[in-house]
Parts: C-alpha cells; sequence; structure tokens
C-alpha cells in the first residue's frame, strides 16, 4: 500500500539535524547572540527530523520553485551580512531580479551538466556562498569588494594572507547559519522528476541561452560599483561581479587613431653628466593630514618627514587604490599612464603587460643609466619578475638577495631596505645609477602581536578606540627613522644624487577611523580623493627650491622627478605636461579640474577638459595596446636599448 502521508519522520537525518543545530545554538552564544543560535538550532532539528512526501507531482514542483527561492535568497542575503552592510540596502527591484537571473544562471549550468534539480540548487547555492564568504573576507582585509580581476590577484595574496585576521561577526554568523539551514531543509523535500535527461539538458540549455542575453541586454546600463560596499548593497554582489567581467575588456578610446598622434618631436637630449636616481615607493606611506584636521599622537608621527619638506618638492598625488593592488600605483609611476583609462578594478600587472613597453627604466636606460629594481619581498608577487625586464630594468632584486636580519612584523624593514639600496649606490659598477625600491615594512594588516614589533604612537584623542591605525602610525614612525638613514648619509655622499619618495597608498585600518580624520562620513567626491591621496617628496643632496605641488597625480610624477635631475624631457612627458595645464590630477575616480579648481567625475567634463582626456586616453592606449603602430617619437626610440 502507498504511503500517502503529506511528512514522514527520519531519525538518520534528525541525529544530523540535531548536531548542526548544536553547533548553531554554541557558534551563537560564542558571539553573543542567543536566541537567534536557539531559533536556527531549532530549526535544523525540525527539517532534520521530518521530511515532505507529496503524492502529486504538481505539489512536489511548487515544493521545488519555493524552496529553490528561499535558499537563493538566503544565499543572497548571505552577501549584505558578510559585510554587516543589511540596513543599507538601496538594490530595486530590477537590479534585485537581475541578480535573481545570475544565481538561477549558475544552477541551471549545474542542471546541464546533472539533470538532477535538487543537486543543481546545492551545488549551486554552494558556489554562490564560497563566493559571498570569499567577499567578506577580502572586503575586511582591505575595504574593497572582491571583483573579477582580483582572481589574478590570487598568487599574490597567498603571499601575505598570513598577517592579516578576519573577524567573525553576529552578522555574518546568522547569514550563513541561515544560508546553511536552507541549504539543509532541501533535504526534506522529495526529488522532482522533470522527465527525459536529454530532454531537460536541451530545455536547460536553450534557457540558459535566452537568459543570458536577457541578462546582457537588462544590464547594459549598469555601471560597475567600486567604491566601499557600493558593489553589494545597490547593483547587488553577484551581478556587481559579473558586471566586473564585462568591463574588463580594454576599447580603444573614441576617436583614436595612430596616425592622429603627433609624428615629430624636438629630439631627446642626453647629454652631460646626470645625477644618480633613487626612487622609493614605500609601501601604504601615507599622511593623514590630507582630511585636513589635526593628527594628535603622544609623539610626532613623522618628524623627520616634516623637516625635510622644508628643502624639497612635496605634495600630495592622486593614487587610484586604497588598502591594496599595490603594483597599480606602480604601473601608474613607471609607465606615466593611468588606471582612469583601464577596466575598473582592473589589475595592470598581470592584465596588460603582454611586451616589451616603454616605462622610465628604458628612458633613464637611453639617458645613460644603469637601471636597478628591488623589493624585499617574493619575486612573483604581481609579476614583477617577469614585467620588470620588460620595463627595462637590468637587474631585479627581490627577498632572497636580503640578509633578512632587520625585520618588523616579519616583514625586511625599510632600514634594512635602505641599507641594501646603499650599497648598491656605493659599490656601483656604472654610473649614474637609476635605482627603484619597493617597500614592505608597513604592509597590512595591522593586528600583529610579534616580538618584532613594539606600538611607539598612540591616539590621545581616540584612547584604544584603532589599535589597528595605532599599529600602522608605529610602523611608518620607524619608516621615518629610516628615512633620516638614508638621506643624512646621501647628505655627505660625493655624488649627486635625487630621491623621490611617494606611498602607493593609504592603508585599510579601522573604517571610523577615516571617518574621525574626515570629520564624518566620507560620501563627496572630494571626500573620497583624500583617501586616494598619498604624499609624495623629491630631495636632493644638491640645491632644490623647496616647491608645494598643490595637484599632481602618480602618473605624472616622473616628469617633477626629471626636471629636479636636471634631465631633459623626452616627447611624452612633455605632451604630459601640456595636458597637465588643463587636468592636473586624475585617477580611477575622476580628476581636478584647473578651470573649475574642483574635481569632477569624467561626464562632467567640459569640452575642453574631454579633449585632453581623450588625448591622454590615446597615448595610453597607443603604448599599452597598439604594438603594431607604436608611435615612433614617443616610444619606439625609448625601446632599443
Amino acid at each position: 500500500m502507498r504511503n500517502r502521508h503529506l511528512i514522514q519522520f527520519s531519525l538518520r537525518k534528525g541525529i544530523f539535524g540535531i548536531i548542526l543545530g548544536l553547533c548553531a545554538f554554541f557558534c551563537g552564544l560564542a558571539l553573543s547572540v542567543p536566541l537567534a543560535g536557539a531559533l536556527l538550532g531549532l530549526g535544523f532539528i525540525a527539517f532534520g527530523f521530518f521530511r515532505f512526501t507529496p503524492q502529486k507531482k504538481w505539489i512536489s514542483a511548487i515544493l521545488a520553485v519555493v524552496w529553490t527561492t528561499a535558499i537563493l535568497l538566503a544565499t543572497w542575503f548571505s552577501t549584505l551580512t558578510v559585510i554587516n552592510s543589511v540596513i543599507y540596502l538601496q538594490t530595486n527591484w530590477t537590479l534585485f531580479l537581475l541578480n535573481a537571473l545570475v544565481m538561477l544562471l549558475v544552477c541551471c549550468v549545474i542542471f546541464i551538466a546533472t539533470a538532477n534539480w535538487k543537486l543543481s540548487v546545492i551545488l549551486g547555492a554552494s558556489l554562490l556562498e564560497f563566493l559571498s564568504v570569499a567577499n567578506g573576507l577580502v572586503y575586511q582585509f582591505r575595504g574593497k569588494e572582491l571583483l573579477s580581476f582580483d582572481v589574478l590577484s590570487f598568487a599574490t595574496a597567498l603571499n601575505v594572507v598570513e598577517q592579516y585576521s578576519a573577524t567573525i561577526t553576529d552578522s555574518m554568523y546568522f547569514g550563513w547559519a541561515l544560508w546553511a539551514l536552507a541549504v539543509f531543509s532541501l533535504l526534506s523535500f522529495p526529488r522532482v522528476r522533470a522527465g527525459k535527461p536529454i530532454r531537460v539538458r536541451i530545455a536547460s540549455l536553450v534557457l540558459l541561452v535566452f537568459s543570458s542575453f536577457a541578462l546582457l541586454s537588462l544590464s547594459s546600463d549598469v555601471q560597475t560599483e567600486l567604491w566601499d560596499t557600493r558593489g553589494s548593497v545597490v547593483n547587488g554582489y553577484y551581478l556587481n561581479f559579473i558586471l566586473s567581467i564585462r568591463d574588463s575588456a580594454v576599447k580603444k578610446p573614441t576617436g583614436y587613431s595612430a596616425t592622429s598622434l603627433p609624428q615629430e618631436a624636438e629630439p631627446l637630449d642626453t647629454s652631460g653628466d646626470h645625477p644618480n636616481v633613487i626612487v622609493i615607493m614605500n609601501e601604504a606611506f601615507s599622511d593623514f593630514r590630507v582630511f585636513g584636521g589635526e593628527l594628535n599622537t603622544n609623539v610626532p608621527v613623522l618628524p623627520y618627514y616634516d623637516e625635510l619638506m622644508k628643502e624639497s618638492i612635496h605634495g600630495y598625488a592622486l593614487a587610484s587604490i586604497f588598502g591594496g593592488n599595490t603594483s597599480n600605483s606602480e604601473f601608474e609611476f613607471l609607465t606615466g599612464h593611468t588606471m582612469a583609462f583601464l577596466p575598473a578594478g582592473s589589475v595592470a600587472y598581470q592584465q596588460f603587460i603582454q611586451e616589451k613597453m616603454y616605462a622610465l627604466p628604458h628612458l633613464m636606460n637611453a639617458y645613460g643609466y644603469h637601471s636597478i629594481a628591488t623589493h624585499p619581498y617574493h619575486a612573483n608577487g604581481w609579476s614583477r619578475k617577469r614585467n620588470y625586464p620588460l620595463f627595462g630594468f637590468a637587474e631585479s632584486t627581490f627577498l632572497d638577495s636580503y640578509p633578512q636580519q632587520n625585520l618588523l612584523r616579519t616583514y625586511v624593514s625599510d632600514q634594512e631596505m635602505y641599507e641594501f639600496m646603499w650599497q648598491k649606490l656605493t659599490t656601483k659598477e656604472h654610473s649614474p645609477l637609476f635605482l627603484f625600491g619597493v617597500s614592505m615594512q608597513n604592509h597590512g594588516g595591522y593586528g600583529y602581536a610579534g616580538e618584532d614589533f613594539v606600538k611607539t604612537i598612540s591616539l590621545t584623542d581616540y584612547p584604544d578606540q584603532f589599535p589597528r591605525a595605532e599599529q600602522y602610525l608605529s610602523s611608518i614612525h620607524e619608516s621615518d627613522n629610516a628615512l633620516r638613514y638614508l638621506i643624512e648619509n646621501l647628505r655627505d655622499y660625493p655624488e649627486d644624487t635625487v630621491v623621490l619618495m611617494f606611498g602607493d597608498h593609504l592603508p585599510r585600518v579601522e573604517a571610523g577611523f577615516f571617518q574621525a580624520m574626515n570629520g564624518g562620513e566620507i560620501d563627496t567626491l572630494d571626500e573620497q580623493m583624500a583617501q586616494y591621496s598619498v604624499p609624495f617628496f623629491i630631495w636632493a643632496n644638491y640645491d632644490l627650491e623647496e616647491t608645494y605641488v598643490e595637484h599632481t597625480s602618480l602618473n605624472y610624477l616622473v616628469r617633477y622627478l626629471l626636471e629636479a635631475a636636471d634631465l631633459d624631457l623626452p616627447p611624452y612627458y612633455r605632451a604630459m605636461q601640456e595636458l597637465e595645464s588643463v587636468i592636473p590630477a586624475i585617477n580611477s575616480l575622476g580628476f581636478y579640474s584647473a578651470k573649475d579648481n574642483c574635481y569632477r567625475a569624467f561626464e562632467d567634463a567640459s569640452p575642453a577638459e574631454a579633449d585632453a582626456l581623450a588625448r591622454l586616453a590615446g597615448l595610453q592606449y597607443n603604448n599599452l595596446f597598439d604594438f603594431g603602430r607604436r608611435n615612433f617619437i614617443y616610444f619606439g626610440q625609448f625601446l632599443e636599448d
């Protein structure tokens, strides 16, 4: 006789439900949310002991649709809990449905392979949840959501992951537990027989193709969101991730033609005696006074740096990154290009460096320099070992070239790196020397508790409120001491030497710290630009007039360096100098308008500014992508070294 009961008892699954329920309850206790843990625990137990067994297919089909929807809702809800932004949700119904379409497409792909509805939903939801969890962790580490381009950064991230620690919040716990309960409850529902496997696979394939075109069409006008958690709260995380894939292709600038670039220019004068040139890209080196307020600490954070400003060219430069993706700042400086014309969130070092290209080392070689790059960390980070020779460096040294006897938070200290650079300078066999160093000492995360670090800086206005910020400030305080060592040695060095130092990005510390420095939420474009402004200075052991550069960006810094070293400007930087008069600073968020003395989004550019941006984009495209038609005047002649 057929069993006509709608609900059946299941002992084996019930025991498993008890185990999961106890786990949910004790996790709730550990996170101080016992009521949530108890309710979720009861849910696991209830769905464990009972199984739905409807006899009619249409009831099973309805339950399948309802519970698939519930599981995908729980999965989507989890994307907000992992970044603690549920209450900030701004997604409208259209964008919400597009996220649902993305999730259904994932399940549909698996269904084509398995022809099993229940397995497809479980595997699809698990894959989506894994992506959501990864996004939450990445956001904690660097204050930016995980996008498709970040897959290319995986090897580099593994090098430093041990320095970071994740915090599991009650919001994250609730989202994960609710998702796990929804998936577990699916085991209580019967299998839905949809027909012959070949037919359902073909039908699913047709649905997949149709839905993919619908997704592309309906999202064509939706912009990828990159600021803070806007990807999740405005677009919805899964849609935003797909949009980042869409935006990964580099498009030829509107109106671009290689023949439209100038074909004549004054030749480069490389004659004369040139000073040694040292460039330091100091990891996360920042000056929080850029927000306009005072940073009150027990002792000055950068006393030597502040004194040095009286005899240097200095200011703040716009970077295109915050809290991570260091190599993008390196790319902007060495090539003179900007991330503003590359896909949002992309990693230039790993996506767009394919062959030998114009960059500062090639230019320095044309002046007669011997170019050396050094980085006291692993050679595989950001593909530097591959890229440095393509940029023109004759030598590249990495962690294995350092004695590693002076460490700070397990990283080679700035002091040790400067000693290494000093040794390279004083024992050089070639003259002059161009030495480019990328430090590691101040790298995040800032929750380190080892013996090779002592906190020296405390925030007097916020006692014990921002321990990560205090660790970071203590670290750059040591950078200041190391800077004293280098500069004071160079004062007495017999050969003329010029030094440029700049930070690559601001650090990822407590979010509330930046709000405190800003005096409120960081909302306007001006306030956001402050969070992307890094300090720089150019000093020489010969007379340089103190100059404050009010507005610039990393892609323009080489021009200031060449002028300080009394080196003739090449055609590319002459063109850049002309464009600076209209666009004096630019990054991935926007640009500074010289006409209106304010920051603007790209879509708000005046006709003259739009023309300058188009010319800048055309030059960049020619060097990076139009290999067969590179403009010889700007780029080709410097690649013959």
